[in-house]
């Protein structure tokens, strides 16, 4: 088995070799013959390394938390969709309508307001 030392482990790892040392000292990397790696066995360990830091990236999904996920989501959805209907919750579209007329109602108005009228209510 051939060794190699941090500077090829960081090259082969895509670091620095000041990471090397770092996973070295946590006890992620282990040294063979002073401060020589195993390559095969190093790639193994740092692969190991990432898959526990971030397990949900794993593609092994829990089928039974997934489908809850999901009804979850449909019932929200068909309490929305109920509160619409009962009258208690307003679609953006209506709510963006009525609040342009108001304000298109209001520029209008103030528009109306002679100049010298303006002066006095500012």
């Amino acid at each position: 088995m051939k060794l190699y030392d941090k500077n090829a482990v960081a090259k082969f790892l895509d670091m620095t070799p000041k990471n090397v040392e770092r996973l070295t000292q946590k006890g992620i990397l282990q040294t063979k013959q002073g401060n020589l790696y195993a390559l095969a066995e190093t790639n193994r360990a740092y692969i190991k390394y990432l898959r526990d830091r971030n397990p949900e990236s794993q593609e092994a999904v829990d089928l039974n938390e997934e489908r809850a996920k999901l009804t979850k989501t449909k019932r929200l959805n068909e309490e929305l969709d109920l509160a619409v209907k009962k009258g208690e919750l307003h679609r953006s579209e209506d709510i963006e309508k009525v609040m342009t007329a108001m304000l298109i109602n209001f520029k209008s108005r103030l528009s109306a307001i002679p100049a010298e009228e303006a002066d006095k209510l500012a």
